[in-house]
């Protein structure tokens, strides 16, 4: 007897085992790329603009996986393709604050990061070493403005206010 309650036991033990892995597998599979687009975004956020005293009603970073969507579905849309080497860049900084920008939604960030190469192709970025703010109206563009990088923050203000 005692041999057959230790054999259901063990049987009953391996079962709740491979039920707890079973929602373990699951619950890693639902929830580890989601957690793990948020770290992404997070740690560009942190990188890119760390330095970027804007206020968030001027100057928002783009998710890097919503940025298709985003152009597609919002009306009228600011994006500022920035290198990472160049999103620090005092100049640039110091030219979107002085600027009066005039737009009544905020400018998205995207930085330069994953799929640079697609990036440029796909949305015609002239230059990876320089900023480019494109205006999307319902999927299309509207206006490009290449900000070159030799400008300074007056010259970069100046292109930027033009826009």
């Amino acid at each position: 007897m005692k041999n057959k309650a230790d054999t259901k036991l063990h049987l009953f033990t391996l079962g709740m085992l491979a039920v707890v892995l079973a929602l373990a597998l699951i619950v890693a599979t639902l929830f580890v790329p989601r957690l793990r687009g948020m770290i992404r975004t997070q740690q560009i956020a942190a990188v890119v603009t760390g330095k970027v005293m804007l206020p968030k009603s001027t100057l928002q970073l783009m998710p890097v996986d919503e940025l298709d969507r985003k152009i597609t579905t919002t009306d009228d849309l600011h994006i500022l393709y920035v290198p990472v080497s160049f999103a620090k860049e005092k100049n640039l900084q110091k030219a979107l604050k002085e600027t009066k920008l005039s737009f009544k939604e905020p400018i998205y960030l995207y930085p330069l990061v994953y799929g640079i190469a697609e990036t440029k192709q796909f949305y015609h970025l002239t230059s990876l070493e320089e900023p480019t703010l494109i205006t999307y109206s319902k999927g299309r563009e509207v206006k490009r403005l290449s900000l070159p990088t030799a400008n300074n923050a007056d010259q970069l203000a100046a292109l930027l206010s033009q826009y």
